[in-house]
């Protein structure tokens, strides 16, 4: 794919404009929807932990729309990105998920 380069850009930076649509930039094609699988979403059900509320509305809104989850260390946050991957994995099967998490506390 061939970009125009700025020709006045200044010296020392590198500018570009596309004359493509960010559709078209974008290299690989969504995932396609599993709709019966989507017509759902699993909550773990365990003996071994207790059932916290708070955790299981803030999977159902993460699912539903984008969040930043913020509680106290100990509260459950990997549990809630586990549910939300563990179901983004099963609507979207040919789709990728990366998890990231600082190496040290910030």
């Amino acid at each position: 794919m061939s970009v125009p380069v700025h020709i006045d850009a200044p010296a020392g930076t590198w500018a570009q404009r596309s004359t493509q649509s960010p559709a078209a930039l974008c290299s690989s094609p969504r995932p396609a929807l599993d709709e019966a699988a989507a017509a759902t979403w699993e909550y773990p059900d365990s003996a071994d932990r207790s059932f916290r509320t708070y955790q299981h509305a803030l999977a159902r809104c993460a699912l539903l729309q984008n969040t930043l989850v913020s509680i106290p260390t100990g509260y459950g946050k990997t549990l809630i990105a586990a549910v939300v991957i563990h179901n983004m994995l099963r609507w979207f099967p040919e789709g990728h998920v990366v998890f990231m998490a600082p190496t040290r506390p910030l």
